[in-house]
């Protein structure tokens, strides 16, 4: 058990990352040229499609019905900005996954013709593969907008449709929205070249729940620490909040 536990441990840490250099490089090819969502001005506020990546298979798959009264329809405004999706982190994760199956097949298969993987390669690249679909389905219902005062997390849905932001489930407080003054920090790990997390930090949300989940490891204690899986362009994201003038703390 301490070898399998050593295993599990080694490629939970090290195989995606591996694999998310390649799923870079393949979601950048497709990619490339593609703007970010933006309000068209002179009051058409119908939204821009952010790319053709948007209607994704996974939508397909993953269809559910969305009540038309928490629908939200076309409401960006002027200079508002949806980032597109990245789905470099699903697919990494996806990758390893896989690669784990194969990698590690079964000495005790019952038939020659039928790939069996051991206990470890069926656990660990089972795991890899359903944390690659969650991210992928992340990938493909939220979009993280920046309008004219605010940075949020919001659903999205086919047809271009975005609703209103959520009640922060993890926190119990507030919604998935902050002002840019709230801000005063952001990074991406494990770097903005190989992005996993993203992180930021605000002070909008109520200081008693400050060490509230990833908060209690906040040494500063000076604000509310998010953690954000990396489905979203992390380069468009670091314009935006640049551009918005939110807080950036010193390394």
């Amino acid at each position: 058990f301490e070898s399998f536990y050593t295993k599990m441990k080694t490629s939970l840490l090290f195989t995606p990352l591996a694999f998310s250099i390649t799923a870079q490089a393949f979601t950048t090819h497709f990619q490339n040229g593609v703007n970010i969502a933006v309000a068209p001005k002179g009051g058409n506020d119908r939204v821009q499609a952010a790319s053709s990546l948007q209607i994704s298979f996974v939508d397909n798959l993953f269809k559910a019905e969305s009540s038309p009264k928490v629908a939200v329809k076309n409401k960006l405004s002027d200079g508002d900005v949806m980032i597109k999706p990245d789905y470099a982190l699903a697919i990494g994760f996806t990758l390893a996954g896989a690669a784990i199956l194969y990698a590690n097949p079964s000495t005790s298969c019952p038939a020659d013709f039928i790939y069996c993987p051991s206990i470890y390669g069926g656990v660990a690249g089972g795991l890899h593969l359903l944390i690659g679909a969650f991210f992928a389905v992340q990938a493909s219902i939220i979009r993280l907008v920046f309008d004219k005062n605010t940075f949020s997390l919001r659903r999205y849905s086919q047809m271009y449709e975005l609703q209103k932001s959520d009640p922060n489930i993890v926190l119990g407080v507030g919604k998935n929205t902050w002002t840019y003054k709230s801000i005063i920090n952001w990074e991406f790990f494990p770097s903005i070249y190989f992005p996993i997390l993203i992180y930021f930090k605000e002070t909008q949300t109520p200081k008693e729940t400050w060490t509230v989940g990833p908060g209690k490891y906040d040494k500063r204690r000076n604000g509310q620490v998010h953690f954000l899986p990396a489905f979203a362009d992390v380069w468009e994201v670091d314009e935006q909040f640049r551009r918005r003038g939110c807080g950036k703390a010193d390394k």
